[in-house]
């Protein structure tokens, strides 16, 4: 306010000298019965409208200035703000990037090394992720998938135990016909001798 006051007074002061400068333009040079007035008394006169005008200037000067430092500050704590912020979102953005790229690499070799186990024979391997993303459904779709594996090769094995046992009882069975096949081949000589020997 006390800045306000000083520019409205100083704006007031020069626009009085204003007002006076055609009086004193016509009262003394253009009207004036006596020309005996030093020129350096009217100078003084004259000038006074001139630092009315300097004085006003000045204090728009320093109004400005004081005006300008005061929003350079503030955009000097808008960029510090932004910038931080900026910095803030780029580490916590590099954060997670830094952890999704982590769980997928571990999640992808965990799959590859049950892989691994299963090319090696061995069906009793599980991937164990405990991701709820797509990486942890092919990790249950892969379980799923070696455990039908192990019950078909079980389902096979079992079918293979009985096709065993069914041909050798089928090897059992044609080994009692073949003997049974010999008796009576031998009975039928005997009929066939006893025929003879009675014709």
């Amino acid at each position: 306010k006390t800045s306000d006051q000083s520019l409205s007074a100083a704006a007031d002061a020069l626009l009085l000298q204003v007002k006076q400068s055609p009086v004193l333009l016509d009262d003394e040079l253009m009207m004036a019965e006596d020309f005996s007035k030093p020129w350096v008394e009217y100078f003084i006169s004259a000038s006074a409208g001139s630092e009315a005008a300097y004085r006003l200037v000045a204090l728009i000067l320093e109004r400005v200035d004081a005006s300008l430092a005061l929003r350079e500050q503030q955009q000097t704590q808008e960029t510090v703000i932004l910038v931080s912020g900026a910095a803030l979102v780029l580490l916590l953005s590099s954060y997670l990037m830094a952890g999704f790229v982590t769980s997928v690499r571990l999640s992808i070799q965990a799959i590859l090394a049950s892989a691994h186990s299963v090319s090696q024979g061995d069906l009793t391997t599980q991937v164990k992720l405990n991701n709820k993303d797509e990486l942890g459904q092919l990790g249950d779709e892969f379980n799923l998938m070696i455990d039908k594996i192990h019950d078909l090769i079980g389902e096979v094995r079992s079918t293979t135990g009985s096709v065993s046992s069914q041909a050798i009882s089928v090897g059992q069975i044609a080994e009692q016909s073949s003997q049974a096949v010999e008796v009576q081949r031998g009975e039928t000589v005997q009929v066939a001798t006893a025929i003879t020997e009675m014709v």
